[in-house]
């Protein structure tokens, strides 16, 4: 799980790379996912023997095509606020993540989190507003940008409960070929009937570079290790070890970008890790989510 968060956190510079080149927030959505069910395809052949998963039901491939147009929605409203808002921000309040997914199944089970969950989580998002560098971030008051990036946290907490029960059942390997696959379709889809506010095609180099590594490092990568570690813990713990994310993300900015990191910025690094540590120690850690 923790793997997997270092690659996530490239997936705001890739995007950044992408939509400097010209992509639209729809079409880079759809490269990334498309490209990633290529790679899914390729790498991991389906199983075989008396151990294989069964043949997903009707019901279940439904439930499947829904996450995966969740996962775009996520996707799509991410993209488009890093258009808008700086990276720190928008990556900071896409890890919101973990409070969406917590009310959802407060609303779906009746049983709230625990006490150590909220409180590992209040940790964890005073680190990462710190990280990312809370107050001192030169934007004042919400805009169309945090409210896309807020969009894109709800959209992927969807996905996280849609598919928590599922990776025990069809594995990793199934679930993320029908998830990206499906998204990847929502978005040509709407692309061929509402048209691209940008480029379709990646036109040069630093375009196809940043849509190659979306699909690989973030998403096959990333992505798939989220989902196989939601065999091992519930949805609500995988959504909040995204926290880390943000300090990944910030990492690569001062390596890449040379963006130094304030005093504030490392205390809040080491309080985020804090939160999540107290929310993985915690009983729910253990517990598999059933709905």
């Amino acid at each position: 799980m923790l793997l997997a968060q270092v690659a996530l956190g490239s997936g705001a510079i890739f995007a950044r790379y992408g939509l400097e080149a010209g992509l639209s927030p729809g079409s880079l959505t759809f490269w990334r996912m498309a490209l990633a069910f290529a790679m899914v395809s390729a790498v991991l052949r389906p199983a075989t023997g008396p151990g294989a998963p069964l043949s997903p039901s009707l019901r279940v491939t439904a439930r499947l095509c829904v996450a995966g147009v969740a996962l775009a929605i996520h996707f799509w409203t991410w993209f488009g606020s890093l258009e808008l808002i700086p990276v720190a921000r928008s990556t900071l309040l896409v890890s919101t993540t973990p409070v969406w997914t917590a009310l959802f199944l407060w609303a779906l089970t009746r049983r709230p989190p625990a006490v150590r969950f909220w409180g590992g989580l209040a940790l964890g998002m005073v680190g990462a507003w710190l990280v990312t560098g809370g107050s001192h971030m030169g934007v004042s008051g919400p805009g169309s940008g945090d409210l896309l990036a807020v969009a894109g946290a709800i959209a992927f907490g969807v996905y996280l409960l849609l598919t928590a029960e599922l990776q025990s059942q069809l594995g990793t390997r199934r679930v993320v070929a029908w998830t990206y696959g499906s998204a990847a379709l929502t978005f040509l889809g709407v692309i061929l009937m509402c048209g691209s506010d940008g480029a379709f095609w990646p036109g040069n180099a630093r375009a196809w570079f940043a849509v190659f590594g979306l699909a690989a490092a973030p998403q096959l990568l990333g992505h798939t290790l989220l989902n196989w570690s939601l065999r091992h813990y519930s949805a609500s713990t995988v959504a909040a070890a995204t926290l880390i994310e943000p300090v990944v993300a910030g990492s690569f900015a001062w390596v890449l970008f040379g963006e130094t990191i304030a005093a504030y910025q490392a205390a809040g690094a080491l309080i985020l890790i804090l939160g999540v540590g107290v929310v993985l120690s915690g009983r729910d850690a253990a517990r598999r989510l059933a709905i």
